[in-house]
């Protein structure tokens, strides 16, 4: 069995840092490098014109998009106002 590991939140201006370094060597170094997988490295290289286009100190990229946006603005509007 694999062993736990606790995920980690890389902000933008890490990503891009990864994604330099693995374009003038290749995404196994920079994975080694930077201790981070290989596959965070080759997703984070395809989504290269997201990460630029965003603020540097922003975790980009960390969440999917709402599966019940209504209800979920519904819940969280009753929790902020509860009448």
């Amino acid at each position: 069995m694999a062993p736990i590991v606790k995920r980690r939140r890389y902000e933008a201006c890490f990503k891009l840092k990864v994604i330099a370094y693995a374009q003038s060597h290749n995404n196994c170094a920079a994975s080694r490098e930077y201790g981070v997988t290989e596959k965070m490295v080759r997703d984070w290289r395809s989504k290269e014109h997201l990460l630029r286009s965003m603020p540097r100190n922003k975790c980009a990229m960390r969440r999917g998009t709402a599966h019940w946006p209504i209800l979920e603005i519904r819940y969280i509007t009753n929790r902020q106002c509860p009448t």
